[in-house]
């Protein structure tokens, strides 16, 4: 082993000696991403010298009869390069390489050429992007931890207070990189229990491990307070610092104010409400940053309170909804009670009157319904003729009278026959409701019946139609209204049965009928039943 050493170092030193080039140990150098970086070079300055940088072959940057040379550098350097001209006859050829990104990572070579000789020296450059920030946040069910612009890729732990078992704390991590080259973490986890039952902790470790930023999430319960009664709004920190920053923000709706400002280092304190809210600095040295609300009202405080420690490479912070109320006075009180009672009062004499009228309404209409009058056809001489409703809304009573057994009372038949050249006068939808006067004659009478239904007719038309005897009256009854619903029009038919329901369930509802020649002219030839009535011929 120690053979092959030897051989080596010697067959090295033959390259360099023949080719007069002095080759030595690569430099490792670590830039800060997006900052100005110095690859270092030196050489014996002896006169006149020719400086190269080079990038794996890609020119980055000359130097030669004594000024920079720029024709044959790459575009990717263009701007970005310059050496310490002041420096270089005392041997310096470092190049200072600025904004540096990460494409910018990887083996530089500085070749210098004087008259003593010519060297090469060789650089690895590695670009880092530091953690700058660790923000965690609850959304529905997950706890979610987040950081940006990092390189290289870091990793993420989680932890809770108090501490839960690792297989509760499965995490989902995702790892994206951007244009930049630059790589954003997302992490997330499932919450345990309640909302305010534990604390979480968030961390973000850089490869190298030089680097672990934490960040903590606390969420309280909701804290209820009165107008005008002091209210102490905690915030507690798990591991206090020397140097800190401490904030409480203020969020109602979608407004957020930062309301209190204090820095441990420089001791500047800023109180946006100042009178309204107060913080006791020295228990913040200890970890309390609690803040006293000292007149809140429900307008003004009612809200989501953000209390968050800064420390070096940490963020807690603690989240707490507060809800102020309006204080209910003694006067309030007796006023919402009496109000009560009004109110109370009103409602039970409108429930009284609307009692009294549905009583009083259905005792009148049930004293139309409870005649105990046997049923009869009362016929009588009358001066004029009485026409019936429109025929929509009286032909249910008149299907009704087809059920009904009746007994003709006859009256002196001294009466004429009605003049059949006087017609009824009509209108297009049905008779009038009203009274046709006409010139009464001697002989000029016509017959009125009254059918009163008595509250024992059967309750359906099977069982009307079994008992109803079959009389001359019976077959009047049917013709006639057998003509009535030959005239009656669509449009009444859900009127019809309405009416028709209420003359079946009445007790004893009195019906006029007027019969007249009009009728018995009409039906004498085609019905021998209506020549068999008395009072008609």
């Amino acid at each position: 082993m120690e053979l092959l050493h030897l051989c080596a170092a010697f067959l090295l030193f033959l390259r360099t000696w023949v080719s007069g080039i002095i080759i030595t140990k690569d430099a490792h150098v670590t830039c800060l991403f997006y900052e100005d970086c110095v690859l270092p070079c030196s050489f014996k300055p002896t006169g006149a010298v020719v400086i190269h940088w080079y990038k794996q072959q890609i020119p980055v940057h000359s130097y030669y009869y004594n000024k920079d040379q720029y024709g044959l550098q790459n575009k990717h350097f263009s701007g970005r390069t310059n050496l310490f001209n002041s420096q270089i006859a005392q041997g310096n050829a470092s190049l200072v390489l600025r904004k540096v990104k990460v494409q910018d990572q990887g083996r530089y070579k500085c070749y210098t050429s004087t008259r003593k000789g010519n060297q090469e020296t060789f650089v690895n450059l590695g670009v880092k992007a530091l953690i700058q920030f660790v923000k965690i946040e609850m959304f529905e069910e997950r706890v979610i931890c987040l950081s940006q612009n990092i390189y290289p890729a870091p990793e993420v732990t989680w932890a809770t207070d108090p501490p839960t078992d690792s297989r509760s704390l499965q995490n989902f991590t995702r790892k994206t990189l951007d244009s930049k080259g630059l790589f954003t973490i997302e992490s997330s986890v499932s919450m345990i229990g309640n909302t305010s039952d534990h604390t979480y902790f968030c961390s973000v470790v850089s490869m190298d491990e030089m680097q672990v930023w934490t960040a903590s999430l606390h969420h309280q319960d909701e804290l209820f307070g009165e107008e005008g009664s002091g209210l102490l709004v905690p915030c507690m920190v798990p591991q206090p610092r020397h140097n800190f920053t401490l904030t409480w923000t203020f969020i109602r709706t979608t407004e957020s104010i930062v309301i209190f400002t204090y820095d441990s280092r420089t001791h500047r304190i800023a109180n946006l409400w100042e009178g309204k809210a107060e913080l006791d600095i020295d228990q913040a040295h200890l970890g309390n940053g609690s803040l006293h609300l000292l007149n809140p009202d429900s307008l003004g405080h009612s809200g989501a309170y953000i209390c968050t420690f800064y420390g070096f490479q940490m963020r807690h912070q603690v989240q707490t909804h507060v809800n102020i109320t309006v204080r209910v006075t003694d006067d309030d009180e007796y006023d919402c009670r009496r109000s009560w009672w009004g109110t109370a009062a009103s409602v039970f004499i409108f429930l009284i009157t609307v009692s009294v009228a549905l009583s009083r309404c259905f005792r009148l209409r049930g004293g139309h319904g409870h005649s105990d009058i046997n049923e009869r056809i009362r016929c009588s001489n009358k001066s004029e003729i009485p026409v019936f409703e429109r025929q929509g809304q009286d032909e249910p009573r008149r299907n009704g009278l087809e059920s009904v057994a009746t007994d003709i009372h006859r009256v002196p038949s001294n009466t004429t026959l009605y003049e059949s050249s006087k017609p009824l006068k009509q209108y297009p939808d049905g008779f009038k409701n009203d009274v046709l006067p006409h010139t009464p004659t001697e002989n000029s009478m016509i017959k009125t019946c009254m059918i009163i239904t008595d509250s024992s007719t059967p309750d359906t038309p099977e069982e009307r139609h079994e008992s109803r005897p079959q009389t001359p009256t019976g077959a009047i009854i049917t013709l006639f209204t057998s003509e009535m619903n030959t005239e009656a029009s669509d449009d009444k038919d859900n009127e019809r049965n309405e009416l028709e329901s209420e003359s079946h369930s009445a007790n004893g509802v009195e019906m006029e009928i007027t019969v007249i020649k009009r009728f018995h002219n009409k039906y004498e030839s085609s019905t021998p039943e209506l020549s068999q009535i008395n009072g008609f011929r």
